[in-house]
């Protein structure tokens, strides 16, 4: 069984380093007991621990959800978003528009959820991609922002939001330049971009999102 330090890991090696971690920080404590609060806390991500560091005044902090549904919604937006940033100030590409981008995958991951089909997005469960995880649980400033983007997204659409005009269907720009078999044919009723990938995945360089009624 995937125990580590009594507790119970899916993923063994994750487990490990988190029990680390662990250990670093109760000893760190152990001379200073007051750095528990001021340099590291936890928070818990998709069942997930992770000990975030404060390395200087002011660090945004990862926020963490409310309720089941901000966290699954929290988790998709991340999962499809979290790599992106923007490349201009204003417009087509700024961080205005890629918000308004994650409120709309949002609303759409979240409609699918209502409706039974939340197969059709990326998974919540342990669906974080290993980059972005890696970047969040180390305190990365630009993971952390896209992190309370995403989950600020969430609590919109699952406030009633309707951007997207009941839209049922997103993609972003494939690496490859292949369009999905189910786009072929069918136009976008919203497009925002370009943005700036700096995640890697299957999402080209300079992403667009696509929306689709």
């Amino acid at each position: 069984m995937p125990f580590v330090s009594g507790r119970f890991y899916m993923n063994p090696a994750y487990g490990l380093a988190v029990e680390r971690a662990r250990a670093a920080q109760a000893a760190s404590n152990h001379h200073d007991p007051q750095k528990q609060d001021q340099d590291a806390h936890w928070v818990t991500i998709d069942g997930r621990h992770v000990l975030i560091q404060k390395t200087q005044a002011g660090q945004v902090q990862a926020k963490e959800p409310s309720s089941n549904e901000e966290r699954y919604l929290t988790i998709v937006v991340f999962n499809e978003t979290g790599g992106l940033s923007a490349r201009t100030k204003k417009g087509d590409g700024s961080a205005e528009n890629l918000y308004d981008a994650r409120v709309a995958v949002a609303e759409i991951a979240n409609r699918l959820r209502e409706s039974g089909h939340a197969e059709q997005v990326a998974p919540g469960e342990g669906g974080i991609y290993t980059g972005l995880w890696k970047g969040l649980a180390q305190g990365d400033e630009d993971s952390t922002e896209s992190w309370n983007d995403s989950l600020s997204a969430a609590r919109a659409a699952l406030g009633g939001s309707n951007t997207t005009n009941a839209a049922t269907h997103f993609r972003l720009d494939a690496k490859n330049g292949v369009v999905p078999s189910w786009a072929k044919g069918r136009t976008p009723s919203q497009k925002f971009g370009p943005f700036r990938n700096a995640g890697g995945g299957d999402a080209a360089r300079k992403p667009h999102i696509y929306v689709y009624p």
